[in-house]
């Protein structure tokens, strides 16, 4: 039972996470959204925009690797991932799964998930 206009809604702010990061810089954008993944219309979707925030990043990190987009997920955003990889360090990109894969076992022992994302965007900006 996936929403498909919700899951391309969220895809479509978290590939202008994954923009910001790389390309345009901007944390504003950054902060903007975390308030949306944040908001409480949005509480139990939480992991849900997790997981999609992962898989652009991981698609990111195939193409930065080995320009080969047969592993792709995310194969309707081919043209931005491939423009992302190409400004992307590949040891950032590995870093931020790291990141969100700690973040998530942090949310198992209840923190704050506003702080958290705010944290995790302003780390992975830098």
């Amino acid at each position: 039972n996936l929403d498909l206009d919700k899951f391309r809604e969220q895809r479509a702010s978290l590939l202008k996470v994954v923009d910001s990061l790389i390309v345009s810089h901007n944390r504003a954008t950054l902060l903007r959204i975390g308030e949306e993944i944040n908001d409480v219309k949005n509480k139990d979707n939480y992991n849900d925009y997790l997981d999609i925030l992962q898989t652009i990043i991981h698609d990111v990190w195939i193409l930065n690797l080995d320009e080969n987009s047969a592993n792709v997920i995310n194969l309707d955003l081919l043209p931005q991932l491939e423009n992302m990889s190409q400004s992307a360090d590949r040891k950032r990109l590995a870093e931020w799964l790291k990141e969100i894969e700690t973040m998530r076992e942090n949310l198992i022992v209840n923190l704050n998930k506003k702080i958290a994302t705010d944290g995790l965007f302003m780390r992975m900006a830098n």
